[in-house]
């Protein structure tokens, strides 16, 4: 039994308005090191390299492309 639904195609995104931004590109955005939308793999990192035994690896997955060795190398 599914509880599959059709969705109208007007549904399957959300348009953004260009004019709610106080820049025009990004290219004006300062540069941040902060690692965005990611606070429980940072706090996971974290606790994974204050462990402070013999035997221990830190062990990362994620979609290919995700910016995981990054991220992972940056808090190193």
């Amino acid at each position: 039994m599914s509880n599959a639904v059709a969705l109208d195609t007007g549904k399957l995104y959300r348009r953004c308005d260009p004019d709610i931004f106080v820049f025009r590109t990004t290219d004006e955005l300062p540069a941040t090191t902060e690692i965005i939308g990611q606070e429980r793999a940072v706090d996971a990192i974290e606790f994974g390299i204050d462990i402070q035994r013999p035997g221990y690896n830190l062990f990362v997955l994620g979609e290919s492309g995700s910016g995981r060795h990054s991220v992972v190398r940056r808090i190193l």
